[in-house]
C-alpha cells in the first residue's frame, strides 16, 4: 500500500465515516484578549470577521481575515457586515455606515436611530424613535428612511435582512406582548407562537426560512424554525438560535449548559463535539454567532475571551483525501472543494502525519 494510501485510510480512521453525519469542523483562532469580553458581530462569505471589545459605552471595532487586522473607527458599537465589506453599527445616538475608511451618519428623523443589520444591496435595518423604549423599525435604502409598520402595539425591533430586502424582528401587539414578524413586500406578517403569548425572529436567509424563540403552552422559549407558513420547534427549552445560512444550518447557544449548537437535517449537534483539529482556547465552544454559505462559523469561547472561525472539512472519497495530502504536501494547500473558505490548516495535516 502506498504512503498516500495509509494517510488517506488514517483520515478517514480520525474523522470517521464521511458521507453522511453532521460536518467535521479545524478551529482557527482570531484573537484572545483575556482583559475584556469579546463581541463578535458578523462573519461574512470570504471569512471577513467583525468584532470589537471594550466597554459598555466605547468599544474598538476591527475586521479580521487571514491573520490581518483592520481598524473601524465605530466607537459606539458595531452591528453587521456585508460581503462587500460595508459595515454598520452606531456612532452616538444615530445609526453609521462605515465603507473604505470612511465614516457616514444615517441621521434618522427620530431622536435614537440605531442599525441592527446590513444586506448585500446595501440596505440597511434598526429601530428609530425618541427613546430606546419607544421605536419603530425601520429600513435605509438609498438615503432614504422608511418605516416597516406595525400591529399597534408600542415598539417594533428590526434584526436582521436577507438579500431580497425581507426583513423579520418582532412587533408589539397592542396587548404589549411581543410576535415575531416578518416584513415582506410592503406587508406585514405575524409568526405567531409555539402556543405561548411571545416570540421573537432573529434571522432570515435568502430561500426566507426565519429562525428564532416562541413560548410554549407550558411556558418556556423554544427555537423554532418557521418556513412555508409554518412555525415548528427545533429543539428543547432554552436554546437561542442565531443565525440560518442558505443551506438551512442553524447556529446558537445552548443556554443550560452555556455551549455552542449546529442544527442540520432538523438535528441538534453540540458544536465542541464536531471539532477535529485546532483548540478553542479554555476549553468547549460556547456561543456561535453567525454561520455563512460555506458552512464557516464564528464562534467564542468560555467567558468570551477568545474568538474563533470553524470551518468544515468538506467529505472526500479515500482516493482524494490520498491525493489531498499528497497535494497538500507538494503545493502547501488543499483545493476549496476540500476545505471550505481556509483550507485545511496545517494543524490537521501534523496530527494526521
Amino acid at each position: 500500500m502506498s504512503a498516500n494510501c495509509i494517510v488517506g485510510l488514517v483520515i478517514l480512521l480520525l474523522l470517521g465515516p464521511l458521507s453522511a453525519g453532521p460536518p467535521r469542523y479545524a478551529v482557527q483562532e482570531v484573537v484572545y484578549e483575556n482583559g475584556w469580553v469579546l463581541n463578535p458581530a458578523a462573519l461574512t462569505s470570504d471569512g471577513t470577521v467583525l468584532y470589537s471589545y471594550g466597554q459598555s459605552n466605547y468599544h474598538f471595532a476591527y475586521t479580521w481575515r487571514d491573520g490581518v487586522t483592520t481598524r473601524v473607527d465605530l466607537p459606539w458599537g458595531i452591528r453587521g457586515m456585508n460581503d462587500l465589506g460595508t459595515v454598520i453599527g452606531n456612532y452616538g445616538l444615530d445609526a453609521a455606515i462605515w465603507r473604505e475608511g470612511q465614516r457616514t451618519i444615517l441621521d434618522g428623523p427620530g431622536r435614537v436611530t440605531w442599525s441592527t443589520d446590513i444586506n448585500n444591496a446595501g440596505q440597511v435595518i434598526g429601530f428609530l424613535g425618541e427613546s430606546p423604549g419607544d421605536c419603530g423599525a425601520y429600513i435605509w435604502d438609498n438615503g432614504e428612511f422608511t418605516l416597516l409598520g406595525s400591529f399597534g402595539g408600542l415598539q417594533t425591533q428590526a434584526t436582521a435582512v436577507n438579500s431580497l430586502g425581507q426583513v423579520v424582528g418582532s412587533s408589539d401587539l397592542p396587548d404589549g406582548t411581543e410576535h415575531a414578524t416578518l416584513w415582506s413586500d410592503g406587508q406585514l406578517f405575524d409568526l405567531g407562537t409555539l402556543g405561548g403569548s411571545r416570540s421573537w425572529a432573529y434571522d432570515i436567509n435568502d430561500h426566507g426560512q426565519i429562525v428564532g424563540l416562541a413560548s410554549g403552552l407550558t411556558g418556556g422559549s423554544y427555537p423554532f424554525l418557521y418556513e412555508n407558513g409554518v412555525m415548528t420547534a427545533i429543539g428543547p427549552n432554552r436554546r437561542h438560535p442565531y443565525a440560518i445560512n442558505n443551506s438551512g444550518q442553524i447556529v446558537g447557544l445552548d443556554d443550560i449548559n452555556g455551549r455552542a449548537f449546529l442544527v442540520e437535517d432538523g438535528v441538534m449537534y453540540d458544536l465542541s463535539d464536531l471539532v477535529v483539529t485546532g483548540e478553542i482556547r479554555s476549553g468547549h465552544v460556547t456561543i456561535a454567532t453567525d454561520i455563512n454559505d460555506y458552512g464557516q462559523i464564528l464562534a467564542t469561547g468560555p467567558r468570551g475571551r477568545s474568538l474563533s472561525v470553524l470551518t468544515p472539512i468538506v467529505p472526500m472519497t479515500f482516493h482524494d483525501q490520498a491525493v489531498g495530502v499528497s497535494n497538500w504536501s507538494n503545493s502547501g494547500n488543499w483545493s476549496d472543494q476540500r476545505a471550505m473558505g481556509m483550507g485545511v490548516p496545517n494543524s490537521l495535516v501534523d496530527v494526521i502525519i
